[in-house]
């Protein structure tokens, strides 16, 4: 378990995220985890809604 909060909390860190992100309680970086994975789903909803409306453009 450790060295999966040290990941998560050099992960953090790299991304230059408040101090709250870096703890090392298994606790905070599942929140850090959900934090990015909401990043990656809005990403992901973003990508599936413009690219067919900017095919359905050019045609």
């Amino acid at each position: 378990m450790t060295a999966l909060n040290e990941f998560f909390a050099g992960l953090a860190e790299k991304m230059g995220l408040p101090e709250f992100f870096s703890g090392s309680t298994l606790f905070v970086n599942n929140l850090f985890l959900a934090l990015v994975g909401l990043v990656v789903v809005i990403a992901l909803v973003l990508v599936i809604v413009l690219v067919p409306g900017k095919k359905r453009k050019k045609a």
